[in-house]
């Protein structure tokens, strides 16, 4: 167990937390005043405007540096940085053709540009090789690089298997967080509304980038990071790589999130917008179960109102009720030992008394957010400088069933555990800002920091009711309450350079990323009672007229309170150098270390009472008050008076040494890629990945905790890429990749997870899963913005790591090494606007994607043998835990320029997946099928104004978790946990003041 003074540091800093997000928010505010009101007025009475853009090359979509545009018929013009932009300003307004040119490229021309008093106009540049000489081309203007046809221009030249979604796509869905975004991504499927699973595989098959760094989870029992901690309005893309290329992370196998913040601004931008709305479920103005708030709950964090008391942290060494309910002082001592009696009389007294919601009127739901965008000249350079602040509040609640069943017998019933009427209700608090400066002190140089926050607070009251027949007779009840608060903070400081050497042909990039993650769980609290009546009921009320209330210690858990602290550091270091061989060939070399460190502590205490104190009269919060001194007796012996406290119901320490622990993770990598042309059209992307990997956890002495994970792997990667004309892609890979257990995984802890009470069990012993990967794709980029794409696919996976309930009752869950695995399915996109039918409807467009998983896992005699005692024909297989058979995205909507109008419609739906694997012959639970169709509007007004409605989950289905063995032997349902989300309503409008 940690020793106190790490809970007193624990307090330390939670107090010092307001004054940390204080200066952050002063800061961002600061820059966003600083930015605004200290920009340079143009002088003067001439009316000007600038113009910027980026330059690419239509071969590779690399930026052209040193590329040259020049305004036709003036003297002005510019260079293109390292990234292919450029910048021209004080232009006087009027219309003007812009010209690039580049030594090995055809000269572009774009006319009809027009520049506007104080306004950036955008015109970007798609450049392609020369054969021979030829003159000027006329093009259209292509959109700014956060669009859904920039991102679809990127991925036609990707060396890897890529899919995404731009803030443009984002916006357009509605998107709040990074995870509703995913939903609508080829071949995503989003579990518990955070975690991301690509192609049916998730949490340790896939990872999470943060502008190309890994994020670390600070999730208790999760190694996925939750993507709901990432506010949409800071993002300009995601993007998705399926294959495996030598110069990403190994540790992916389903798919590789990178979430891309906004980045260079092309223009002064300030925008402001909010939004409010309510749930069809969670009504604003009606009750909802709560929690009582501390006075900084509306910030993401507790003020301290739920610390563990300084009384119990001023007296470490008497471990609160260590005595038991009643202990024994000599006259002789009564001086010295005052103390005590004054700490067991007031330690108790001293944790808030409240362990049940209560219903509170709620007020709607809120989102605001205010971004800053520019470029100035520092030094004659340019320096680009992205600023945003983003808050949301929110609520929601469920009224519905949460049970468990067990085969204990050779017959298709199930014996009833327990079966509940579940109601709870949640408030969530969103906030988050970020700070990106790049600063180009020479064409061929670039350095840039980025400063990402965010914060989420999550408080959270659940009330559960109902039958438990392994202990309760007939004619009474267990009822079960909890009171959770959670906690969870992203901080992540990227530093970044970007280089062109030896006359700008060699590139070189590097990146030094430091991230801070965390998860505090401040007293959570449970206490679960048994309700008794008799039969005869009052004639007038309806009411039993005999209830009792009962604390049944030898049948249910002691009402309890916990503290959980969880720290994540973790450094990463990327440095690549690409080396042109040819003018189409490049050899690229890397390396990446990257350091984590993870520090775990938990606190609980339960309630201790005595043989008479097991029955009260059902209030609850009268209970709790109701403790400390009893009696105090005496008795002589030896001659000396010794007193005797006896204390009717008192908190007493049992905190586990085994969930306190610190865990490490080093990984050491290094690679070598080609990207060289062979025949044809026929190019080859590939190379090797040698990567190592230390893993060990710690108990709270500093004692190594099984054998860890020490392995070297070399994992290989072959990408061939067939060109049909400038619009086609054949692309086939292969690869080996690998996936690591969590430091939680590989620990001894047996922690108990919030709100349902489910056991997560370490598992010290578990191995590394390897894998080989195959894709195959055609894909057809129609015009931009538009495409057609088939995919097919097909994983082995070696030792998966799979979730087991080892104890059905208390639904206890271990990650344990499955036997071999395998994947295969397809995918199929079309996204396209409808005018190449007839061109009344050029404004409509739609799009789609829908992907097919087939995946099988052996199943280990441990699960095989008790299932087949009871069914001999019981399949050997089963699917991989959290794998969906197919999902389906569709989107059909209306873009009109002229108007400003936008209308979505969106339809999505999953099919069922195996949520737990049971032990023995308990069937498994499934997550079921559920269809979301969401609606949005978008409508642009006066003065720069946007006006956004937008209805989502308008179907409204059941959320459901059912017991299935998959060969129909069970002839009734047996719901493990059912309720509905509601419907949402949101109503907005966003302003642009330049």
């Amino acid at each position: 167990m940690k020793t106190n003074a790490h809970s007193q540091r624990h307090a330390r800093k939670r107090r010092t937390e307001i004054k940390s997000c204080k200066k952050l928010t002063s800061i961002l505010l600061l820059t966003l005043f600083f930015a605004v009101a200290v920009v340079p007025k143009s002088q003067g009475q001439e009316k000007l405007g600038k113009i910027s853009g980026q330059i690419i090359n239509k071969e590779n979509s690399q930026a052209l540096l040193g590329a040259s545009i020049a305004v036709q018929g003036t003297a002005l013009g510019a260079i293109a940085d390292l990234d292919g932009n450029f910048r021209i300003n004080k232009i006087p307004v009027g219309t003007y053709s812009l010209m690039a040119t580049s030594v090995g490229f055809a000269p572009v021309i774009i006319s009809e540009i027009a520049v506007t008093e104080g306004a950036v106009t955008t015109v970007n540049f798609i450049m392609e090789p020369k054969v021979m000489e030829m003159e000027g081309v006329k093009v259209e203007a292509t959109a700014s690089k956060n669009t859904q046809a920039i991102l679809l221009h990127q991925r036609r030249n990707a060396s890897a298997v890529t899919d995404g979604i731009s803030s443009q796509e984002i916006s357009r869905a509605g998107s709040s967080d990074a995870a509703e975004a995913m939903t609508k991504v080829t071949g995503a499927s989003v579990v518990d509304g955070k975690f991301v699973f690509v192609r049916g595989l998730g949490d340790r098959y896939s990872n999470t980038q943060l502008n190309g760094s890994s994020l670390a989870s600070p999730d208790p029992d999760k190694q996925a990071v939750a993507l709901d901690m990432f506010p949409s309005g800071l993002l300009d893309n995601i993007i998705i790589e399926k294959s495996f290329t030598p110069d990403k992370p190994g540790d992916f196998t389903g798919g590789s999130v990178n979430l891309n913040t906004k980045d260079y601004p092309e223009s002064k931008s300030l925008v402001f917008s909010t939004s409010t709305g309510t749930n069809s479920v969670t009504r604003a103005g009606e009750e909802l179960l709560v929690q009582d708030r501390s006075s900084k709950d509306w910030l993401g964090f507790d003020s301290g109102r739920r610390d563990i008391p300084q009384i119990v942290l001023d007296h470490p060494d008497d471990m609160l009720g260590q005595k038991g309910t009643s202990f024994e002082i000599s006259e002789t001592g009564l001086a010295d030992s005052a103390y005590l009696v004054d700490y067991y009389e007031n330690a108790s007294k001293a944790f808030n008394a409240e362990m049940t919601g209560k219903n509170r009127e709620i007020p709607l739901n809120q989102s605001h957010s205010l971004s800053y965008g520019n470029q100035h000249s520092i030094f004659g350079n340019p320096l680009g400088m992205i600023a945003s602040l983003s808050y949301s509040r929110k609520y929601g609640s469920y009224d519905g069933f949460f049970g468990s069943f067990e085969r204990t017998a050779n017959t298709s019933l199930l014996q009833t555990k327990y079966a509940y009427d579940n109601i709870s209700g949640k408030e969530e608090i969103l906030w988050g800002g970020l700070i990106n400066l790049k600063y180009g002190f020479h064409p061929s140089h670039k350095i840039g920091w980025n400063l990402v926050y965010t914060r989420n607070g999550e408080s959270e009251a659940r009330n559960m009711q109902g039958e438990w027949p392994e202990f309760i007779e007939e004619g009474a009840y267990a009822r079960n309450y909890v009171l959770s608060y959670t906690e969870r903070k992203v901080t992540a400081n990227q530093f970044s350079g970007s280089h062109a050497l030896f006359d700008n042909k060699v590139r070189a990039d590097w990146q030094i990323a430091i991230d801070r993650t965390s998860q505090e769980n401040p007293d959570v609290r449970y206490f679960t009672d048994q309700v008794s009546y008799s039969e005869e009921v009052d004639s007038i009320t309806g009411r039993p007229i005999d209830t009792t209330y009962q604390i049944v210690t030898s049948r249910f858990s002691k009402p309890k309170r916990l503290w959980r602290d969880i720290e994540v550091d973790k450094n990463e270091y990327l440095a690549n150098i690409s080396i042109p061989l040819s003018s189409r060939s490049k050899f690229k070399h890397g390396f990446a270390i990257q350091n984590t460190h993870r520090d775990v502590w938990e606190r609980r205490f339960e309630y201790v009472d005595n043989a008479h104190y097991t029955s009260f009269d059902g209030d609850i919060q009268g209970y709790i008050e109701d403790i400390g001194l009893d009696t105090v007796t005496t008795r002589d012996v030896g001659g000396v008076t010794r007193y005797r406290y006896r204390y009717s119901n008192i908190l007493k320490e049992y905190s586990e040494p085994r969930n306190s622990y610190t865990g490490d993770k080093e990984v050491f990598a290094t690679y070598g890629m080609l990207d060289v042309p062979l025949i044809w059209n026929l190019s080859f992307v590939g190379g090797v990945r040698y990567e190592e990997t230390e893993m060990h956890t710690f108990g709270s002495n500093g004692i190594l905790l099984g054998k860890g994970i020490s392995e070297q792997d070399l994992l290989p990667s072959v990408n061939f890429i067939y060109r049909v004309g400038d619009r086609m892609n054949v692309r086939a890979s292969y690869s080996r990749t690998l996936a690591r257990p969590s430091l939680l995984e590989i620990s001894a802890s047996h922690i108990e997870t919030f709100n349902d009470g489910d056991i997560y069990s370490g598992n010290p012993d578990l191995q590394m899963s390897k894998a080989r990967n195959y894709d195959l794709r055609w894909e057809w980029f129609v015009n931009p913005g538009e495409i057609i794409a088939v995919s097919l696919f097909y994983k082995k996976i070696y030792d998966p790591i799979e979730e087991v309930i080892l104890h059905p009752v208390h639904f206890e869950i271990q990650p344990q090494n499955a036997a071999d695995a395998e994947l295969r399915g397809f995918e199929l996109e079309y996204r396209r606007r409808l005018g190449f039918i007839n061109n009344t409807l050029r404004n409509f467009r739609l799009g789609g994607n829908y992907t097919y998983v087939k995946s099988e896992i052996k199943l280990t005699d441990a699960e095989l043998v008790p299932v087949r005692t009871f069914d001999p024909d019981f399949p050997d297989t089963r699917p991989l835990w959290g794998q969906s058979p197919f999902m389906v995205n569709l989107d059909f909507g209306f873009d009109s320029y002229a108007t400003g109008t936008s209308l979505s419609l969106f339809y999505n739906v999953i099919g069922r997946r195996l949520k737990y694997n049971s032990q023995g012959a308990t069937p498994d639970v499934y997550e079921e099928s559920r269809s979301i169709l969401d609606f949005t509007l978008s409508q642009k007004i006066l003065l720069g104004s946007t006006f956004k409605f937008a209805v989502k989950n308008i179907l409204n289905e059941d959320e459901k978790l059912v017991y299935d063995d998959l060969n129909g032997a069970i002839e009734q349902e047996y719901i493990h946990d059912q309720h509905k989300l509601g419907v949402t309503y949101t109503f907005g409008v966003s302003y642009q003041v330049w």
